[in-house]
């Protein structure tokens, strides 16, 4: 049997369930509640002398060698009995993730390290017996005692050593930014790419780019130029590297949306137009870029350049002019068409709740009706004839979600039909950008992501940098609303009462991304076996009404 206390139990009852069982074993749920903590597993497949080995000298290159050896030789360490090894820490600057994927093997299908976060639980020394089908024991490694010998990590040196990780062991082939999607569209025949031509001009450097966006250069490493991101809380720990395997990309494993190589182009559009690749490329393209005109003054990257308009005619020059701003007069004439209404979820007054092509957000405290509300959407849309989505990051697990939807009256029929409704719980962020893309095709009626607070931290993002938050979100939330969707996100509300009365946690830089509504849900009356509880919601903000 498996009790799980998400608080901290009375010490009463501890000794009540020790007395009654002494066979129990113990565990401890990881984030929050225990002080921040998260637990990094090695299986036991992947704890053996040379992967070990592998996994110290990849942190050494990343400046974190040290630090791993802390962990393990004075931090809390446990053996466990398949062979793998648990290691407990704290994080000192972040709030701790989900439970992530770290290495898998080449077809996912095998995992080979793991963490337990937010809401995680863990089996801890020394239970034994008929925890484990084997009736071994869980033994602490030289000597550690839960609670005096747990470290604390940086967020920083957390991903470095993640990193690190799947450096050693990983299978899966790592995403390269190298050709981004859609970038291909552009027209030829003038040319290269706009991207692939300013990889090849030898004038811009990828250190170049980096340090007039605040990277510091920490040297040369190892044979490549090593840098660390402005946000780091170590500026003396490398966040990424150029010349890794001989490469003139920059492979990073922080600071960039994912861990990856990333070539110059890449690295210009994250770090100036917000990952925005159609809108890098078209700023290059003004430039020169991708046809036959050259440029020869390239200094200022962030303004428009005259040079798009050489050997123009008067005529094209006002006409490419005109077509940069609106066209008011045209607007005037036509009528200046109304502002959108709701679309899903409809109210026992025939309104509706939430808006099409635009975010919108259910934020509260825990267990306090947001998923069902946003469930009963996609029922509603559902039963409409339209399609649906869920992204569960959160993994709250799919039997749940179906059970909700049936109980909301969705069919099963439907639910089953892969043409009306997808289900995706993203072990990473590489899996969630594919999820996103996937779903961009696929056109849907109304997608639900549950919940915000995982979606930077799976991108290998920091939720306190503005910066971060909205690269996450263009990446993902503005993608799946150009593709009509009526998305609907779930967040918390922060813990402090001051916190809470401006909204849901997270940076203003979250809150203006909404440009939807944006609705607090509050606990009215508590339904524990059955969704017949009762929930206040009430609107925050709607970006998209006049009033």
């Amino acid at each position: 049997m498996e009790v799980v206390y998400r608080r901290a139990p009375p010490r009463s009852q501890v000794e009540q369930w020790f007395t009654a069982h002494p066979d129990w074993g113990v565990g401890i749920v990881c984030g929050q509640v225990s002080g921040n903590l998260e637990m990094l597993e090695t299986e036991g497949r992947a704890s053996d002398p040379a992967s070990r080995a592998r996994i110290e000298q990849e942190c050494i290159a990343r400046g974190v060698g040290e630090r791993w050896k802390s962990l393990l030789n004075e931090g809390y360490a446990e053996m466990t009995p398949s062979g793998g090894i648990h290691i407990l820490y704290r994080i000192a600057d972040q709030p701790v993730p989900g439970n992530q994927k770290i290495a898998m093997s080449a077809d996912s299908k095998t995992t080979y390290a793991e963490t337990r976060g937010e809401g995680g639980f863990v089996i801890l020394a020394p239970s034994s017996g008929k925890v484990h089908p084997t009736g071994k024991p869980w033994s602490a490694c030289d000597g550690s005692q839960v609670g005096q010998d747990v470290r604390t990590l940086t967020w920083d040196e957390r991903q470095a050593i993640h990193a690190a990780i799947r450096a050693a062991l990983d299978e899966r082939v790592l995403p390269t930014y190298e050709r981004p999607a859609g970038v291909a569209e552009y027209d030829r025949a003038n040319g290269d790419r706009p991207g692939d031509a300013f990889n090849d001009d030898p004038s811009i450097t990828i250190h170049e780019i980096l340090t007039r966006n605040g990277w510091k250069y920490l040297g040369r490493k190892q044979g490549q130029d090593e840098y660390v991101h402005p946000n780091s809380s170590n500026m003396s720990t490398g966040s990424a590297r150029t010349g890794k395997d001989g490469s003139p990309n920059l492979y990073a494993w922080s600071g960039m949306p994912l861990e990856g190589s990333y070539d110059k182009f890449a690295v210009l559009t994250h770090l100036e137009y917000g990952g925005d690749f159609s809108a890098c490329s078209a700023a290059l393209r003004r430039l020169g870029y991708g046809a036959d005109r050259q440029v020869d003054d390239l200094d200022d990257w962030n303004t428009d350049d005259d040079a798009g308009q050489a050997g123009a005619t008067p005529e094209a020059q006002e006409g490419a002019a005109a077509s940069l701003f609106v066209d008011v007069a045209k607007l005037l004439t036509d009528g200046i068409p109304p502002p959108p209404a709701p679309v899903l979820l409809t109210r026992d007054d025939g309104n509706k709740l939430f808006y099409a092509q635009k975010v919108n957000v259910l934020f509260g405290d825990p267990e306090c009706g947001k998923t069902w509300i946003a469930l009963a959407a996609v029922v509603e849309a559902l039963n409409s004839g339209g399609r649906a989505a869920v992204i569960d990051l959160d993994h709250n697990g799919a039997g749940e979600i179906i059970t909700r939807l049936t109980i909301l009256g969705a069919r099963k029929t439907v639910l089953g039909d892969p043409q009306r409704f997808l289900l995706a719980e993203p072990e990473s962020g590489d899996d969630l950008i594919r999820v996103v893309h996937a779903l961009k095709a696929w056109t849907p009626t109304v997608v639900v992501v549950d919940s915000l607070g995982e979606l930077v931290p799976m991108l290998g993002l920091n939720s306190s940098n503005p910066d971060d938050y909205t690269s996450a979100h263009r990446r993902t939330l503005t993608v799946l609303e150009r593709s009509g969707a009526a998305v609907i996100a779930i967040d918390h509300l922060p813990k402090s009462d001051e916190a809470r009365d401006r909204g849901q946690t997270g940076t203003m830089a979250k809150k203006r991304a909404i440009n939807g509504v944006s609705l607090r849900v509050t606990v009215c009356q508590r339904s524990v076996n059955d969704p017949g509880g009762r929930t206040f919601v009430s609107g925050l903000a709607d970006t998209s009404s006049p009033g």
